[in-house]
Parts: C-alpha cells; structure tokens; sequence
C-alpha cells in the first residue's frame, strides 16, 4: 500500500502492522526515515471487518466538493484549510464566477458519475450570488448540498431564499451544546446561531445533516448529547457526522487539539447509549449491500459509505431513547437478500428478473424480517417515499420522520494517509488544476498553499 511522507509529502510504501493492540501505519522515507501512526481504524477488530467488506470495492464519488471562496466569517483555531487568517491574500485561489462552476461540473460529469456537487469553501454563504449558483447548478445534477457553519442561516428569510433556489440539503457545522465549549472550537460563541439556524430549517422543512467535530478533552461528552439532540428533531436531522480534527492548515500533530479516534468516539457511544460494535457492523453492511442493490437494479447513482466510515441506524423513541434499527427489524436475514440479489442482477442469466423475484418472495415469506411488528405499516409508507425518486432517476432520500444515521467518520492527514481507502471515497474533491480527485488526497498534496 502507499502513503505520503510527513516531511516531504513523498508518496512511499507503508504497512499495516499490529502494535500493542492497535492498528499502525508503518512507513518509511529514504529521506526522512522511518515512521509509525495509529491508522484511522485504530482498533484491529474494526480494521479487519471494514478491509473484508470494502476490500474488493472501487467506486466514484457521491458528489463533489466546489471550493466556492476561501473566506470565512469565523476564525476556527483548527482550521485544515488554512495555515494562518493572514495567509488567504496569498494563496493561489480565484473565486469561480457561475459560468466557470457550471463549465466545471460538466467536464466533472464527463470524467465519473455522481449525484451531488456540495457547496464548499471557506463558508459558502459569503458568496452574494449563491441563490443564483444554486439554481444553475441544480440543473445539471440532482442534489445541491451547502456546507455551512449556520451563522446566516439563523435569518429565516434567508433560509427560505435557500429553499426555493432549489438547495437539497444543507451540512451544519454542530459542535457541542455549551457555549462555552464553542467559544473553543469556533473562536466564539455561535451556539444560539446554530439553534435558530436549525429551527429556520425546521420550519422550511429543509434537511440537514450535522458535521460535529470531537476534540479529546474538549467535547467528548457532547457526543450523547448531540445524538439525543438529533433524534428530537429526526424529522430533519437525518445524519450527524462524528469526526476529529485533522493535523493539517492551523493544527499540526504538536498542537493543543488532539484527536480522539475512530475507536475512542465509538466505545464513548457504546458505553453512554449502549449502541454496540455489533449494532455499527450490522448496520454499515445493510447499507452498504442495499445502495449497491438499487444501484445495479435502476441503474440510478446510489450513495455509498467509505472505507473511512461506519454508521448506524437509529430509531428515534417516544420516550427520548434512540435504539439501532437491527433491534426492531432482521437487518441481517434483509443484507442476505440484497447481497444475493446483487449477485443474481450481476449473472448473464437469462431468467435472472425472475430469480430476483422468487429470492424477494422466499425472504418475504421464510424469513423474520420485523422484531417489532407494530412498526411496519408506518415503517413501509416511509420506505416507499425514500425510494420514490429513483422514479425520477434520483437517489433516494430519507422521509422517515424517525430513524436517523449516526456516522462516524474521519479525514486523512499526512500522517495517517492510507491511499488503499481511495478505491471507493465518496468524497472528491476539484485540484488546482481542475482535476478532481478524492478530497484527503488533495486536502494532504494539492492544498493552495502548496502551490
């Protein structure tokens, strides 16, 4: 496998080794010598499960981030982007006007297939002509997602403008309940920002995913209380993020902020939720095998998980608990089905449509599908409405008002760079020289700032 020197930025044959207990990244550098990082996939149990089900995998991207300018209203201290505030005169980056986005896209949709361009900056909503971006990027792809740290979005008005400009989704920057604790991560107190902005998307009905970044020793208690946050409002939050900070721009590895892994973020959700490692692996395999179902079945550009990822389903209760969807339905004896789909779609065979049918009707009929019976007729309204737009030649969306995913994730750095979880990102990203390529790899090599 390859990774990057943490020097030189070389690329460089690294291995994965078993250390104490803990995955590492193994790698060394005729210039610089030898060097040994925890992998993201710290814990081998985790490493080994995701390398078996991503190992044969090599897929595009869900959809493309667009850098639409370096400028920011907030001056986060972790900032990957940057190195220094003052540096952004310096940098070689030019604000795309609309006619550069939209000639972009198109040559983006003639080197792969995706289904959504995500807004990016910077903080995208600095840009006066967003509406307008909005509205002609909508015509050459299906979804339009904004990555935004909120602080516009706390005027109404101007989120109901982002509504009819046609914005599918929009990603919130959402760290942590305490206002002190943002005052940390943000350089401010933005957190009734974020309350108003997420009540304005409540009342547009405007989904929204949370991106929440966990910093050891600084919010790792806002875990629960994030998730618990979200599941109140499960009828638009329908995916939080759970990520760690990245030793590039303003954070080096020798920083104050220290990550917490992949590994450590999910024993605190086991231990205070009770959601085990089982209940992820169930999960993030159901997931997997049933976007590739639907994609090989319609031919429709499906989202997929990463190599990097591993989520959870979790269905929002009456009573405030939230519990994994493999406890309520047999997420397992489901994964079956579609994997032996999958494979029957992929067959030369002839009767293959029928073979489709006979496998639907002897899991249907043969096989538990329902723990917990009395949720299946509002379970299967919900279901339908999620993969109407396939109709449409969409991907499909979430419309169940209660069931949420809860993915935990991480970006690559210089350090913990692993090139073999490329072959199926679905994170890309514009280089430079308007290429694209997967965001960690240009992120770590083709950052501005290193031009």
């Amino acid at each position: 496998m390859k990774s990057v020197c943490p020097i030189c930025l070389d690329i460089i044959d690294a291995d994965v080794v078993i250390k104490n207990g803990k995955v590492v990244l193994s790698k060394k550098c005729r210039k610089h010598g030898k060097f040994e990082f925890l992998h993201i996939w710290d814990d081998p149990w985790y490493y080994k499960k995701l390398e078996k089900l991503f190992r044969d995998e090599n897929t595009g991207p869900n959809g493309i981030l667009m850098d639409l300018t370096l400028k920011c209203n907030l001056k986060c201290p972790f900032c990957f982007s940057l190195e220094d505030d003052n540096k952004i005169q310096s940098i070689a980056f030019h604000e795309p006007n609309i006619d550069d986005i939209l000639k972009k896209i198109k040559k983006f949709k003639e080197i792969t297939t995706f289904s959504t361009i995500f807004l990016f900056g910077g903080e995208p909503t600095l840009r006066n002509d967003l509406f307008e971006i909005i509205k002609k990027v909508k015509t050459l792809v299906p979804d339009v997602c904004l990555f935004t740290n909120g602080l516009k979005l706390s005027d109404r008005l101007y989120v109901r403008k982002l509504k009819e400009s046609g914005i599918d989704y929009i990603v919130l920057q959402f760290d942590s309940l305490d206002k002190n604790k943002n005052k940390i991560l943000r350089g401010e107190d933005v957190l009734q920002n974020k309350l108003k902005a997420i009540s304005n998307l409540k009342k547009e009905k405007l989904t929204v995913d949370f991106f929440t970044v966990i910093i050891k020793d600084v919010n790792e208690d806002d875990i629960k209380k994030i998730i618990l946050f979200g599941s109140k409002h499960s009828e638009i939050v329908k995916n939080i993020y759970l990520s760690t900070i990245t030793y590039e721009g303003k954070v080096k590895n020798n920083s104050k902020f220290k990550q917490l892994t992949n590994s450590e973020r999910l024993k605190i959700i086991e231990k205070e939720l009770n959601i085990t490692k089982k209940d992820f692996l169930e999960c993030t395999r159901f997931d997997h095998y049933l976007s590739k179902f639907f994609e090989k079945l319609t031919g429709v550009h499906c989202k997929h998980l990463a190599a990097c990822d591993i989520m959870c389903y979790l269905c929002s209760l009456e009573d405030g608990r939230v519990v994994p969807l493999n406890r309520v339905m047999d997420l397992k004896n489901l994964t079956e089905f579609f994997e032996k789909s999958i494979e029957i779609l992929e067959s030369d065979d002839p009767f293959k449509h029928l073979k489709l049918l006979t496998n639907f009707i002897k899991t249907m009929f043969t096989k538990k599908i329902a723990i917990e019976w009395s949720i299946m007729p509002k379970f299967l309204k919900s279901a339908v409405l999620s993969l109407n737009p396939l109709l449409q030649g969409r991907p499909p969306k979430n419309n169940f008002n209660n069931i949420f995913r809860v993915i935990v994730t991480q970006f690559q750095d210089m350090y913990n760079l692993d090139f073999d979880t490329f072959r199926n990102c679905n994170l890309w990203s514009e280089l430079p020289n308007g290429e694209i390529a997967p965001f960690c790899q240009k992120n770590i090599l083709h950052r501005y700032n290193q031009l």
